[in-house]
Parts: structure tokens; sequence; C-alpha cells
């Protein structure tokens, strides 16, 4: 039987159909309608008509047995014919046409068997579901490779060659196949699911295969036989350290979504497994369901968004979900400032407004205004200085006025007050009151601005606010539930906050939320340069290169330089202080101004209280260093023209507020930044998943309170569910996913906001050395000196230590005193420079954990209900800081698989082949999942040592790496005993001081 095809040329080598069904004729308008049907639906899914012409084959009325039913694992008679059940289930071949498209085997450029087909009048399967596309039956599944012969598609060749900038082939009598071409080239493979897709990305130069259905992407005959997932031997030809970029459909529904994810992991590893670089193509589904439809739709392939694979893992996607606002927009609006505009009656007005663009100035009218109408006015920030600077814009008392004077306290109460969120408490020195301020009938308006950092602030900050966690939360809700308006500012505002608010004040009606957006992106915007270095002495050359040329500008005509650092502790390299004195090593004639938590509270220092007068102090100084003291409610007016804002972040603190801390200089000067490629925190288990995060916790706390019920500890308490929990667990996945990705994510989000991001090339490791050497020395310099001097500073006494802890300004004098003070409270013995470099080593925790695992275990029990105790709230306790409060849990896991018995042994040698080690690991192996809840990784790929290791860091010892032996061939690695990665003699007085302590206290 010959099969027409659009180009006229008979097909080969295709299987005859049984003898017993006769073969049919198609008539010319069988065949018209079909070549139509054919044509115009790969029309509308914008194929070039040369690809359409070599590919789209059409078939009349029972054409189709000849393409479809060729297996020898069909069933059959005695006599060859088909089976009954067989003909009446692809009855359908008999009565209706359509068009398929026959497979080629790219490795050679032959025709293959396998075809995929579309009919007009398609079945409907037992699911009741229509089956769109026929594959042949008992076939193993092929990814379809388009024909592309270059007599009729030489267009597709040229787009090809123009988008991947590889050159044609040369002219020849025996030139390669398309896919032979592209298989020599360094150009990326798409992959996508559907041959009308795969024909609309060629179409657009982009070399395509589809798969027929998502997870068709692996050797069949291999996962059936020895259940072995391999890529199809068609995609390992091409899995040769090319880029991969999968581009499957943006379906809607939930649980087509989850599936999707599921195949492209597994795809995107088994490239990654050859050494590719894997891509996730994703865009709008709202705009297309396929890539085809999205692109027919006026879009194009730039408005997609190209995911690396890891960060596609990591729920890029869902993150995206958490960052937005999709809550209807009242009034949206593109301007360099908001201006004057007429608000409704709402009771949630939200502005979501750039950065610089008059929200802060709108807020302070929007306060006058209800002040006149006999309103009182609250803001509520989640820093002191934002605080005291809205309480200025706005006209109110700060709270440590109303604190320090009666008077301003009753002005306050009857007019408004601005407040930091952590004094929502009665147990406060401010002795915030929530019920009387309501009772007293007294209609009021609350202001939230930066309400995203606010709310994470509330329930994640390691400040005041986590003595009293729950009840400043529940505060908060009773403030804002009986406010007459709530008024909340962010540049990134999203569904997160505006959710909680929406549920803590019980609103159902959508008119009560008012949504101004203001998206304008203009002249505000600036230049950064991002360093993709490991270290960021690249930047701090350039630096040092930028500021010897404005050394050298008399001092009238200077520009000064901004400089933003992470860092404000002298152990730090690039710590304000120590910045500082790097610039005045190398230029002492530059006047240099420090801002960080100390100075600001210095009354002694130059610096003291200029977070609020910092307009002022700026002409003053050439250089300017700050530390996150002004990430938010500073702005540095756009008079003040600086020559550069450098930025060195140790990712320590979330994306966002890195972008907070280099907005803060209106100036739209460029911006030169380096981030480390990952972030040095984590929240929680670290997760990006919501309900793997919150579950984590649930889990924590369910082990720890079953472990506190054997210390008889009768206290009733339940963990703390509802919005404020899971407004947590959204905003640290998003946080977290940020850490993951941190200086990816910060570039994008500073590009999103208009910016232009350019990245420096990477800078010899070698050429710096020599900076490198200098760098250290002057912090090793700065932190030395800073010991020193709080060593001959004398310890204060028990009373003057509590004075000291709540004084809000402090002389350096005061300041290391209190360092003395805390020290030796939290280790019971006395201070010494030793002391303080283990504690800037992170000492306490994993010493505090030792001791309740070893000598002070008796103790163990007294000391996780009293903390326990103190976190519970009216029977409820908040999981993070719970939590993170509790040792019992993680000794019971240590007892569980034996770790202790290492303590009580006498000092040995070990190697991986110590059967104490191996047993200790294969028990451990029992407890993976209970480990990782903890942060403790264990697994079967680690060798025996590396788990080891893992195991016993939260004790802060470590198994000394001894020398090496020979076994036969083997080379052997032998370690010590375990030892502390601290001073042992100190560790030794600080363990004894604890049980000192303890027993005199139990007794």
């Amino acid at each position: 039987m010959i099969n027409p095809t659009l180009n006229g040329q008979e097909q080969a080598s295709v299987p005859k159909f049984p003898a017993a069904i006769n073969s049919r004729t198609t008539t010319n308008t069988d065949l018209h309608q079909n070549i139509n049907s054919g044509y115009s639906e790969w029309s509308k899914s914008l194929v070039k008509p040369s690809l359409i012409q070599a590919n789209v084959i059409p078939f009349g009325p029972g054409e189709a047995w000849d393409w479809l039913i060729y297996s020898d694992l069909i069933p059959r008679r005695n006599t060859g014919v088909l089976t009954y059940g067989v003909l009446k289930q692809y009855d359908h071949f008999e009565k209706s046409g359509g068009w398929l498209v026959q497979n080629i085997n790219p490795v050679t450029g032959e025709d293959s068997l396998y075809n995929r087909a579309k009919f007009d009048h398609p079945r409907v399967g037992s699911d009741g579901k229509v089956i769109k596309y026929e594959s042949p039956p008992k076939t193993p599944t092929d990814p379809i490779f388009l024909k592309v012969p270059h007599e009729i598609c030489h267009d597709v060749w040229s787009d090809v060659a123009n988008v991947n900038n590889i050159p044609l082939p040369p002219s020849s009598e025996d030139p390669p196949h398309f896919w032979e071409w592209f298989k020599n080239s360094s150009a990326p493979l798409w992959i996508t699911e559907g041959e009308k897709k795969a024909g609309c990305l060629l179409s657009k130069g982009r070399v395509t295969t589809s798969v027929p259905g998502i997870n068709n992407y692996h050797d069949v005959k291999l996962k059936q036989e020895k259940n072995i997932l391999k890529l199809h031997p068609y995609l390992e030809h091409f899995a040769d350290g090319r880029d991969i970029i999968i581009t499957f459909d943006r379906d809607e529904k939930p649980k087509t979504r989850v599936a999707v994810r599921k195949a492209i992991k597994k795809l995107g590893k088994l490239f990654k497994d050859k050494g590719c670089n894997v891509k996730i193509c994703i865009w709008d589904g709202k705009k297309g369901k396929g890539i085809d439809d999205f692109l027919a739709n006026g879009n194009t392939l730039s408005d997609c968004q190209y995911l690396t694979f890891e960060r596609y893992c990591a729920g890029a996607e869902r993150i995206e979900k958490y960052k937005g606002a999709s809550h209807p927009v009242g009034e949206k609006i593109n301007s360099r400032y908001i201006g004057n505009v007429s608000l409704p009656d709402a009771r949630i007005i939200a502005l979501k407004a750039p950065k610089g663009t008059g929200k802060t100035t709108l807020m302070a009218q929007l306060s006058q205004q209800f002040k006149d109408e006999g309103k009182a006015v609250i803001t509520v920030s989640h820093r002191r200085n934002l605080a005291q600077h809205q309480s200025n814009l706005f006209g109110l008392r700060y709270r440590d006025e109303m604190v320090a004077n009666s008077d301003h306290r009753k002005e306050g109460f009857l007019f408004g007050f601005g407040v930091v969120i952590d004094s929502l408490s009665l147990k406060s020195k401010f002795k915030f009151d929530v019920d009387r301020w309501i009772d007293s009938g007294q209609p009021y308006v609350v202001f939230l601005d930066e309400i995203e950092q606010l709310l994470w602030h509330l329930l994640d900050s390691n400040t005041e606010v986590k003595n009293n966690r729950l009840e400043i939360e529940e505060n908060f809700r009773k403030l804002l539930s009986h406010a007459y308006r709530v008024v909340i500012g962010d540049a990134d505002l999203s569904d997160l906050s505006l959710d909680y608010l929406i549920n803590v004040m019980g609103i159902e009606d959508k008119k009560e939320v008012f949504l101004l957006e203001n998206t304008y992106k203009g002249e505000n915007n600036y230049t950064a340069y991002m360093y993709q270095d490991n270290t960021p002495e690249a930047l701090i050359a350039d630096l040092i290169d930028d500021l010897g040329e404005l050394a050298n500008t008399p001092p009238e005509s200077r520009k000064p330089h901004f400089i933003f650092t992470h860092a404000r502790e002298h152990k730090s390299l690039y710590s304000a202080v120590n910045l500082k004195r790097l610039i005045n090593k190398y230029y002492s004639s530059l006047k240099v101004l420090v801002l960080d938590a100390n100075t600001v509270v210095d009354p002694n220092n130059e610096a003291f209280g200029g977070v609020l007068e910092l307009n002022n102090l700026i002409p003053k100084y050439d250089v300017i260093i700050a530390s996150p003291v002004i990430e938010t409610g500073v702005s540095i007016d756009k008079e003040h023209q600086f020559s550069c804002v450098w930025a060195i972040g140790q990712g320590v603190i979330p994306t966002d507020s890195v972008r907070q801390t280099l907005s803060r200089v209106r100036d739209n000067c460029d911006r030169r930044v380096w981030l480390p490629k990952r972030g040095l925190n984590k929240i929680g288990n670290g997760a990006t998943n919501v309900k793997s995060l919150l579950e984590t916790e649930g889990q924590k706390f369910q082990a720890h309170t079953t472990i506190l019920r054997r210390f008889d500890w009768d206290e009733e308490a339940d963990a703390s569910t509802g919005i404020a929990l899971d407004t947590w667990g959204k905003m640290a996945c998003r946080i977290n996913y940020g850490y993951m990705f941190y200086r990816d994510v910060a570039a994008e989000e500073l590009e999103a906001e208009g910016n232009t991001i350019i990245w420096n090339e990477k800078t010899d490791y070698k050429a710096l050395r020599n900076l490198r050497k200098r760098v250290s020395k002057n912090r090793d310099d700065s932190y030395n000196s800073e010991l020193d001097k709080t060593e001959q500073t004398p310890s204060p006494t028990s009373e003057e230590l509590k004075v000291l802890e709540t004084k809000l300004t402090k002389t350096e004098t005061e300041r290391r005193q209190l360092k003395r003070g805390k020290l030796e409270k939290k280790y019971k013995v006395p201070f010494s420079a030793s002391l303080a470099v283990e504690d800037d080593k992170n000492l306490h925790p994993k010493l505090r954990f030792y001791y309740y695992l070893t000598i002070g275990r008796k103790h163990l029990p007294e000391r996780d209900k009293k903390v326990a105790s103190s976190q519970v709230y009216k029977g409820k306790a908040w999981l993070p800081d719970f939590n993170k409060s509790q040792f019992g849990f993680l000794v019971h896991i240590f007892d569980k698989f034996g770790a202790t018995k290492i303590f009580s042994m006498e000092e040995q040698e070990f190697s991986m082949d110590s059967e104490i080690l191996k047993a200790i690991v294969e028990e451990a192996l029992k407890y993976e999942r209970d480990l990782k809840k903890l942060n403790i990784t264990v697994s079967r790929e680690l060798s025996v040592m590396q788990n080891i290791n893992n195991l016993f860091k939260p004790t802060g010892m470590y198994f000394p790496f001894l020398r090496k032996i020979r076994d036969g061939e083997r080379r052997i690695r032998i370690y010590g005993s375990p030892r502390f990665r601290f001073d042992h003699q100190i560790c030794e007085e600080i363990l004894k001081a604890w049980l000192a302590a303890d027993e005199s206290r139990s007794s």
C-alpha cells in the first residue's frame, strides 16, 4: 500500500496490515481534508511550512492500520488475523482519518517505524477521556525527532545556525543529516512534550525533540527488564555536556503540576549525571498552556524564565508565589512619586511602591488627615531607628519619650505614639496594655511600614520579642482587629502580609482591602556590578584604587563613597570598624565615619544618633561605612552625590535586606556588590517547601514534649498553629531559597526592580594574595587590640550588669564591661581574652550540649522543663522557639546510637575500619530522619569518618587525623580520640564551673 505524503514522496518500508483486512484507498476528498486539517493545526502552533511539509503525513479512513499495528506482541489468531478485541478497540481506524508524524533515528538519520497519529474522530479510553494521540501499541515509545531535510527546510537550518551561532555545513555531495550536524555542535537541545511544540521551537531556531508523554524519556526495555532508569538511547546520544532545556506544559491542574515536576526532576537528573547543564523553561501558564500556545498568543521566548535545575528542584516557582501579590489592585499608577491620591474607606489600605517613590511621605500625609479627624495614630516598626524616624515624621511621641516622661505618656495614649513591636507587652518597659487601650473607645489608625520585614521580625527575631513572642503576637492581633484603619506599605508587598492582616482582622469583603500599586521603574535605578569571586578581595582592591583617586582630589571637590557591610564585630575581616582601620592605613587623609550598632549608641562617638541625622553628617566625611543598622528607616536624600556605593555581604541576612541596604542611598550612582554564592544561614531545616518545614517543626515538638513527659513535665502545651505559623513557614521558605542561591537571587531581585546588572569577570586568586594577607593582618591587629582593651576593663557587678543590659546608650568602656559581664554570666568563669576568642567561635551551644550529654546529664530534666515552661503562653508554644530551646531529644538520639561510649573510652586510635565507629554509624542510620530534623546529616553515601564527624559536630568535638598507613594496596587514615575544637583547658574549666553551679542550685 502506498501512503501519500505532503511532498508526494512514497513511504517505504512500511509493514503491511494483515491480509484479513482489506486496504482502503483514500479518496481525493478525504486526503484534501486531512492535509488541510494537519496543516492548519501545525500552522496555529507557528510551525514553518517547510517543517510541516517534511513531517506531517495525512491519512484517510482505514489507512492507520499500516502505520500503527505492526508489533508482534499484538494479539492475533492462529491465522495471523487480529483478534476481535483488538479490532473492536481500534475500530475508529476504519471510520476516521487524520495526520501523523513518522519518527527518524537521530543517530543514523534513517526513518523509524515508530510514529504518532492524531485522528479527526479519536476514541475514548476506559477512563472516559479522549485519546488525542495514538502510538503503535505494544511498542516501546521513542522520543520524536522531526525530519529537517536541507532541500526542503533550508530556512530552518539557517535559523538554527544564526540563533546558536554555529556554521552551516559546507556544500558537498554527501552532506550530514540535520541531527548529525547538530550533534557536532555545542548548541543546546530543547525537550518538550508533543511534536507540534517541537516544530514550533525548531521554527524559532531552537533544536528540539519531543517526548510522547512527560515520563517517556527513558530506555523502556532496560526499565522493564532490570528496573534501571536510563536515558533513551536517542536522548543519550546528545547527552554530551551540552545545555539541555526542558520545556514541558504549564498546566493549571494541581495533580498534573505535581506529576510534571516529578518527571522534570527525574529527566533533569539523568542529563545532569551525564555532565549536562540542565535548565527549565517556565512561563505564565495563564498566557498559554504549551510553549506553542504561549508564543502564538504574542509572547516571545525572552518572556520565559530559565531556571537552573538546582533552583527548579528547590521550588523556584513556589517561591515566586510567596513573593507575589495577587490581591486585586484598587488603583495602579506609574509615577516617579505617588503624590496625592484619593483613597476609599477601606479597613486595610495597602501601598506597594518602589523604594524612593514617596510611600512614606504619603503615609505621613494620611497620618495627619486621620489626626485632624480626631483619630489617634499608632505606628509600629521592627527597628528602633525606623520607629523614631516615623514618630518624628508623623508628629507622634516615641516609646522612649513616653517611658521617661509621664506627661508624654498621657499625650501618647491620647493622640497616638510610635513603638517597636517588641514593646507590645506588659512585660516590656513600655508596659503596653492592649486591652486597656481598646476599652478606652478611642478610634485609632495603625501604620505598618516595611510590613514584610516587620512580620518576619515578629515571628522569628531573636531580639526582645523572642521572650514574649506569643503574647506580643496576640496583642498585635488585638490591636489590628479593633483598628479603625490599618495602613501598610512595602516595596515588596506580598500576599503573605496581606493574608495575615485579612485573617487577624476578620475581613471577608474584598472591598475592605484597597491596594494601591505604583509600577514605576525609572530614573532612580542604578547599575550594579556584581563580583563573582569566592571572597571579596577583588572588590576591596577596586575600592582601594578608587579611594586613592578620592584622596588625590581636593576636599571641596570630593564625592563621598558609601560602604555597606553586613558585619560589625572586630573578629570579621570586613566589619565596619576593620574596614575603617584598613582605609586609614592606606589613606590617612580621608575622613571615615562608621555607623554600626555600637557607634550610633555611643555618646562619645561622632556617629552617636547619626542614623536620624545622617543627611547632616554626610557632607563632613569622605567615606561612610554602615552595617545593617541602617537597613531600613533611613533615606539618604538624592541631593547628596556619591562616587559609588559598595556592598560586602557575608550571607547572614536575607536577600531582600541586601536590596534594602543598597536602596538607602537614593543617588543612582553605581553599586559594586560582593555576595557569597550561598548564604550562611537557614531557617528550621532549611526547606523551601512549607509542608516539609512545618511538618518537621511539628515532629520535633512532639519528640521534645515526649521526652519532657518522661522528665515529669506536667505543663499543658499545644503547638501554636494558624495564620501566624503558616506565614512564618512561607516566609521561612522564601528566605531559605534566597540563602541557597544567595548571589543569583539578590542579583535577579535587583534587576526586577529595574536596575542593570553587570557581572564582573573572576579575578586571579593568586594576584590578590598580598592584599589578602594585609586584610587578615588588619583584622588580627584590630581584634587583638579590642581583646586587650576588654581584658583591661573591670567586670561589672551583677547589679551593674542588669543596668547595662537595659541601657540604650553605651560608651566603649560600658560596651566592653557588658561583654565581660555577659561572658562571665554565661560560662561561670572569670573573663579572659582566650574565653572571648572561643566564644566568638560559637563555643557555647556546642559545649552546653556536650555538658548535658555527659557530666551534666542529671541536671538536664530540670533545665529543659524550666525552659519549656517559659516558652508556654496560655497553653500554647511557638514551635520554632520551643524546638530551638530543648536539648532532651538530641541527647536521647545520641544515646540511641551509642555516641557516649566514645567519651568514656581510654585514649586510642581509630580508622574507618574500627568496629565501634562502624557500629555507631550503623545505629545512627536507623535514626537518619530524626537526625535530619536536627540538621545532622548521616547517609550511606558518606564514608564512616564523614558520618562520624557529622554526628559529633554538635558536641564541638572531632577526631584528629594522625597519619596514614598501608594495608596491602590500601592506604588507611588513622585518627585519634575525639578532641574539642576549642581550647581544651578552657572547656574543662567551664564544664567544672557549670557542674558546680548546677550542684549548688539543686542542693
